[in-house]
């Protein structure tokens, strides 16, 4: 799963316009419960935050 993360966080550095996508896709995965349990959506958006800043 690290793998889709780390993913995440480059496309973000190599395109910071997509980080407003990718962090509304964590967020979405983080409030459907299903999704929640299969992926992890905090450290996307983490992930996602620290590649943006």
């Amino acid at each position: 799963m690290w793998w889709l993360i780390n993913a995440a966080a480059d496309l973000v550095a190599q395109y910071p316009g997509l980080a407003i996508l990718i962090a509304f896709a964590g967020a979405i995965i983080e409030a459907v419960a299903v999704l929640g349990i299969l992926v992890p959506g905090t450290p996307i958006l983490m992930a996602v935050a620290g590649a943006a800043a």
